[in-house]
């Protein structure tokens, strides 16, 4: 996988070792479904290594809705993302190997979202 855009994505630094973090899904959705995101982090260098990649579902629910869409109030915070980083490490994610992305099968929650298989 080639490394993920600078414009849209954030960074951060996990126990001095750095990375790049982005969010994949939709903030509007349609009917009376949770909010699915997809998190992707990599190592920020010039040729980075195998990606991490988490599916963040929402714990909130549409309740009322105008004209179908609905806003999703929850949020993922850099927190939540040194903790997934830090855990996906423990369960033996190499940022710097080369290959298919790493999808670790966390059992994580926070304020607004779960972790699950992408």
């Amino acid at each position: 996988m080639s490394r993920i855009p600078r414009k849209k994505s954030r960074p951060i630094v996990v126990d001095g070792k750095a990375f790049r973090w982005m969010l994949k899904g939709r903030s509007r959705y349609i009917g009376d479904t949770p909010r699915s995101l997809r998190l992707i982090v990599q190592e920020d260098e010039e040729t980075p290594g195998r990606p991490l990649i988490i599916g963040l579902t929402s714990k909130h629910w549409t309740v009322d809705m105008t004209e179908g869409l609905e806003s999703h109030r929850a949020s993922v915070i850099p927190s939540n993302v040194v903790q997934i980083v830090r855990t996906s490490l423990e369960s033996g994610w190499d940022p710097s190997e080369k290959g298919a992305p790493f999808i670790p099968a966390l059992e994580l929650e926070f304020e607004d979202f779960v972790c699950d298989v992408p």
